[in-house]
Order: C-alpha cells, then sequence, then structure tokens
C-alpha cells in the first residue's frame, strides 16, 4: 500500500495537512483501518446501491450494473478507494442540510437526480462522493456550512456613529492577507498563548461569513507516548451585515469573539468602532395577533405544532405540553373555549414549535425587565439553513413586526 501520504498522491487527493487540519480527520488513527483489506472489503459491502453507482461513476470504474459487480469491480481497486473512505469518515455526523444545499449549488442537475431518494431527501453520502469527485478541496467549505449550520449566533450591533465613508466595500476589505494582520495583532497584545487560525470565509447575499479556529481552554488526550498538553478550540464565527453595521456572532467564549469584531470594525471604518448587544423588544398586542393567527389555521405557512406553558390551566397540575407532527390549533382552540386565553400571560408560556418549511422551529418570548407589555421573541435558528433563517425572519419582521433574535447567550459588550 505505501504510506498514506503515497496513496493520497497516487490518487490525486488532498494532502495529509488536509484532512488532519482543514477536515480535522486524524488520520494517524484510522491508517489501521484504511491499511487493512479486510476491512476495506468490509466497507464496500457496506455501501448502498445508490452508492456503489456513484463510487463506480466517480473513480470511472466499468462494470455491469448489478450490485454484486459493482462491489467486486471496486474491490479490486484496492488502495486506490482510501480517499473515498476518508470521504465516509468526512460525512459523520455532518448536517444533511449543509451538504445538500452546497451541493445543490454546486453539481449539475444528473448528478443530482442520481443521488435523490425522493423529492426532498438526498443521500447525502452520495453527494459527498461527487463533490469529492468534482472538487476535493470544496470538503473544506462543506465543513464551514457544516459549522454554521449547527451554531447559533447572539446579534450585536454598531454603537456610536459610524458616517465615516469607505472607498471600497466590506466585502472586498475582507481579504484573508489582511484579516490575518488583524488576527495576528491581536494575538500579540493578547499575549496569552493562544493564537488565531484563519480557516476561511463565506459569502452569503452579500455577508462575509468570517471563520476562526482558536485555542481556549487547557486541555490534553492520551496518547501511546502517554499524555499530550494542549488547548481545546474554540470555533469563531463572525457573520456581518454587507455594511459591517451589525454582525452575529457565534463562540464558546463572550470576550476574545468580539474584541476581535471590534478590531475588524476599526480597521475597516478608520475609527474607533465598538458592537454592543442587540437589546429589541416587541409589546404585547404583537405577540397576541401572532397567537390568534396560529390557532385560526396555518398564517403564511406556520403551523403550531408544539406549546409548553409553565402552569397549567389544570387545577393540581404543574407544566401543561401539547405536542403534534401537523397542528395543535383545534385542541389548544378547545382549552380556550373552557380556561380563556391560555397564552396569556405571556411569561407563562415557556416556549412553542411553529412548523415552517417542514422543520420544527422553537420560539421563545423573554419579558424586559422595566418594562411588562415589552418582550424579546427568539427562535432557535440551529434547524434551518442560512437561506432559512433570512427568509423566517423577514417573514416574521414583515407579517409581525417580530425583531427575531437567536436563542443564544448574550455576549459581554
Amino acid at each position: 500500500m505505501g504510506t498514506i501520504e503515497e496513496v493520497l498522491e497516487r490518487a490525486a487527493a488532498p494532502t495529509v495537512e488536509f484532512w488532519d487540519d482543514e477536515l480535522e480527520i486524524g488520520l494517524q488513527h484510522i491508517l489501521p483501518e484504511l491499511e487493512s483489506e479486510q476491512s476495506m472489503v468490509a466497507w464496500v459491502d457496506k455501501l448502498t446501491g445508490r452508492q456503489l453507482a456513484m463510487l463506480c461513476r466517480c473513480t470511472h470504474t466499468i462494470t455491469r450494473d448489478t450490485l454484486p459487480d459493482r462491489r467486486e469491480a471496486l474491490k479490486a481497486l484496492g488502495d486506490a478507494l482510501s480517499p473515498y473512505r476518508l470521504v465516509d469518515l468526512f460525512a459523520y455526523r455532518k448536517s444533511k442540510a449543509a451538504i445538500t444545499d452546497y451541493a445543490m449549488a454546486t453539481l449539475d442537475q444528473h448528478t443530482l437526480r442520481d443521488c435523490q431518494i425522493n423529492d426532498t431527501t438526498y443521500d447525502t453520502k452520495s453527494l459527498l462522493f461527487a463533490l469529492f469527485s468534482h472538487a476535493p478541496h470544496g470538503l473544506k467549505d462543506v465543513f464551514l456550512l457544516d459549522k454554521l449550520q449547527k451554531s447559533g449566533f447572539a446579534c450585536m450591533r454598531l454603537s456610536g456613529p459610524t458616517d465615516r465613508k469607505h472607498d471600497m466595500s466590506f466585502e472586498a476589505f475582507m481579504e484573508p492577507e489582511r484579516i490575518c494582520e488583524i488576527l495576528a495583532a491581536y494575538d500579540l497584545k493578547k499575549d496569552d498563548q493562544r493564537s488565531c487560525d484563519y480557516k476561511g470565509m463565506l459569502v452569503e447575499d452579500g455577508r462575509p461569513m468570517l471563520f476562526i479556529r482558536r485555542a481556549e481552554k487547557p486541555s490534553k488526550i492520551v496518547q501511546k507516548v502517554g499524555i499530550v498538553h494542549g488547548f481545546h478550540p474554540e470555533w469563531i464565527i463572525l457573520d456581518f451585515e454587507a455594511n459591517a453595521r451589525g454582525v452575529r456572532i457565534s463562540s464558546s467564549s463572550p470576550a476574545v469573539p468580539l474584541e476581535i469584531t471590534n478590531r475588524i470594525a476599526t480597521a475597516y471604518f478608520r475609527q474607533g468602532c465598538r458592537y454592543e448587544n442587540l437589546r429589541l423588544g416587541d409589546d404585547e398586542s404583537q405577540i397576541k395577533r401572532f397567537f390568534e393567527q396560529l390557532v385560526r389555521g396555518t398564517p403564511y405557512g406556520l403551523s403550531l405544532v408544539e406549546l409548553q406553558l409553565y402552569a397549567s390551566p389544570f387545577k393540581g397540575e404543574g407544566k401543561l405540553r401539547l405536542r403534534d407532527e401537523k397542528s395543535i390549533s383545534r385542541p389548544v382552540a378547545h382549552l380556550q373555549q373552557v380556561f380563556g386565553n391560555i397564552f396569556t400571560p405571556f411569561d407563562n408560556i415557556d416556549y412553542i414549535q411553529v412548523l415552517y418549511q417542514g422543520k420544527r422551529v422553537r420560539m421563545q418570548f423573554d419579558s424586559i425587565l422595566g418594562c411588562d407589555d415589552m418582550f424579546t421573541v427568539r427562535y432557535s435558528d440551529q434547524p434551518l439553513s442560512i437561506r432559512e433563517r433570512v427568509a423566517f425572519e423577514k417573514l416574521l419582521s414583515s407579517r409581525f413586526g417580530f425583531h427575531m433574535v437567536s436563542i443564544e447567550k448574550k455576549h459581554r459588550s
């Protein structure tokens, strides 16, 4: 077989550094499995018919269109299949929405049809085989989209005047070399034995989304040589508005991401800039109208599918939870005929879930301290793709006047 470096080079696949560092797949731990012919045979035997067909197509393997023939032909390729086994490992626990969205924007219609299970579902492993064959390094974008898909965001807004006009767009300003310089200067000033690693940038509808990996908490791992000390990595995602006047931040630490974001804005506007938590409130009349329409039916494609109250209207009971796959509008309407408006007071609502684009989206209504009739409307954005999040926020803003905020911890400002 040779070394893993030689195998990847023969297959014209990305280098070990790409798999190890960019995709965070530890090759040293899976190398024995890759070197085992028995393991390779077992792997091929587990592939579905659709995956076998796509793998034959990607490896230019000509054979009869039967499952046994395809399996035998692929087994004969030997270690040439190793890169696709790495793709299989990469697929583990990756967001189906992230893979599908990227594939639909990248692959041709014929290839997409070959990966399609039904009208709404794709075989994501087949999609990844096709994407790797089309452009191996494109897996990095899938990796970043997966991070994005699984993240919740805190919304921030620039405070103070930012009237200074710039001679270039913010997207053009966010070139890798400039961002790396800003990050290096931040690390030098921070001087905490940690460093920021620029991992890439995606642009969606003019919004630059910056990905940074930084050492966070001291940690250790056990290897054959003993304990290896280091740091646990933190992924920081900065989703800027096109004009940089707002940003959504995803991270586990509160201070560092905000400090980096402020530095980027300061460099762009060429004046001291600071982002603060977006403090938005909606009055109870807006929320009341929203619930009234949900109980009456499915306003604008939204359906009420779950409700949990802190205090049940039934005497002697604790929490009340109603749930259905399609709608709970009728049982809620019945309860309201018996007990009156079960939604008020609104701070008795633990959460609701609405069905949007076939996905259950959790919503919460947090009372604002000192404002009895004002609430912050929060939603769980992780089930939705990036486009769906934007569309969902626009829908509830235009139809009900809501200022939607992600269910995510606030950053220190």
